[in-house]
Order: C-alpha cells, then sequence, then structure tokens
C-alpha cells in the first residue's frame, strides 16, 4: 500500500465502526442547595404602626405622651366629635388627654394638613366642642422620638406620675 492510495489531499477516511461509541446522557445528581437564612434586618425605621392610630406620626406622639409621664388610659385616640367624619362638620380629634379638662391634640403632617382654610374649620369645631383650642403639633415638630417628646413637654407638660 502505498501512501497515496491511503490518504488524499483534503479528504479524510471516515473511522472504522469499531472506534465509534455512542454517549448516553448521565443524569447530573441532585444537590440541595443550603438554606440560608435570611438577614435580619437592622434598620432604625420606625415602629409598625398599632391599628388605633391614623399614622406613625400619631404613634411617635402617643409614645411621646407616655415617655412625659401620661397614662394610657388618659388618652383617648380618634374621637369623633358632631358625626365625625360621616357627618357634614363633624371631625375626629387624633388625641384627646383627659385631665380635669379635656385637651383636645390634632397631629397634623405636613402634606396633608397644609390647607389653612380647613385648618380652622377643624379648630372651630373643636373648639364648640371642647371650649379651648386644640394642641396643634405640626410633622416637622416631631420628627423623632426626642423632637416629639419635647414638644409634647412644651406644648402639653408631664403627666400626674
Amino acid at each position: 500500500m502505498t501512501r497515496s492510495s491511503t490518504f488524499q489531499l483534503g479528504k479524510r477516511k471516515p473511522a472504522p465502526p469499531s472506534y465509534v461509541f455512542q454517549l448516553k446522557a448521565i443524569p447530573k445528581p441532585k444537590v440541595e442547595k443550603p438554606k440560608i437564612p435570611a438577614p435580619e434586618k437592622t434598620t432604625t425605621a420606625e415602629p409598625p404602626v398599632p391599628a388605633p392610630f391614623g399614622s406613625s406620626l400619631e404613634y411617635r406622639v402617643y409614645r411621646a405622651l407616655l415617655t412625659a409621664g401620661w397614662k394610657p388610659e388618659q388618652i383617648e385616640l380618634q374621637s369623633a366629635i358632631k358625626g365625625g367624619r360621616q357627618m357634614r362638620g363633624g371631625e375626629v380629634v387624633d388625641m384627646i388627654l383627659h385631665t380635669p379638662y379635656p385637651i383636645p391634640i390634632m397631629i397634623n403632617g405636613n402634606y396633608w394638613h397644609k390647607n389653612s382654610d380647613k385648618q380652622i374649620e377643624d379648630e372651630d369645631t373643636i373648639m364648640q366642642e371642647f371650649g379651648r383650642l386644640p394642641v396643634v403639633i405640626w410633622g416637622n415638630e416631631a420628627e423623632n422620638d426626642q423632637d416629639a417628646l419635647a414638644v409634647v413637654l412644651r406644648k402639653i407638660g408631664r403627666g400626674s406620675a
């Protein structure tokens, strides 16, 4: 056999059948991924707002009242007067402190309560009901717990221990 008879330029001879292998797919072993617990949240966000409060700002002021010595039984939350929001001219007072005379407290976020005409109407309704103007605490006065305590002490004072 000469070299030219077994090899031609540009063409390959097919491999003999004994060298052709059939490969079978081997299934991958099932490996369970280890369960890694989610990292604990370490943010300094506000605690969740309990149900009777209308906002985190109201909850912050409530906590400040408790810190200032007011008792939970002295604080009434979300009190409807003159029919509340269901009646024209009605109002919902955010908090009422029950002392020898009631002290209505309105807690206003800067965004939702920026309309001064509505504010005047609300104060007039509360004045008619309680015989005094409400203590108004604005959101920018109580942005954190320390500020809330300071504004409660300045505008309302300490509760009886």
